[in-house]
């Protein structure tokens, strides 16, 4: 559950600075962003307090005006990864948010709109459950 709550923090976040939220998915069906979860790691493993994780995450743009899709994806990195504080649950915390590939453009459809992709890692905590329930 908590690797859920840290994606929906994470894409409630984007929405909350572009006034959209992002479809579910690899790339939006009509215009729009899309977050979906990428290839992640376990960053170090602590035996005393819990699991530190690396969540990869893909978040994507489309529509027919190419600057607007670009400055929407880069507005998302800026928020994410200049923000100070992070958010927590019971059992997870994010610790940072890093940009591991910029906006670039992946295609033009048929239909004229512009296809835009970006990379994202969000680094966070799982706590060590047996610990906190001491």
């Amino acid at each position: 559950m908590e690797m859920r709550e840290v994606y929906e923090y994470i894409r409630d976040e984007i929405a909350s600075a572009l006034n959209e939220t992002p479809f579910n998915g690899v790339m939006p069906p009509t215009e729009g962003l899309a977050l979906m979860i990428d290839m992640g790691t376990v960053d170090t493993t602590f035996l005393t307090a819990g699991i530190s994780y690396n969540m990869g995450m893909v978040l994507n743009g489309k529509g027919k005006n190419q600057v607007e899709v670009y400055n929407k994806l880069c507005q998302a990195h800026k928020t994410l990864t200049q923000k100070k504080e992070w958010a927590s649950g019971d059992t997870w915390q994010i610790t940072n948010v890093r940009t591991d590939s910029m906006p670039r453009l992946l295609g033009r459809e048929d239909n004229v709109n512009w296809e835009y992709g970006s990379g994202l890692t969000v680094r966070f905590v799982l706590f060590n459950k047996e610990i906190i329930s001491l």
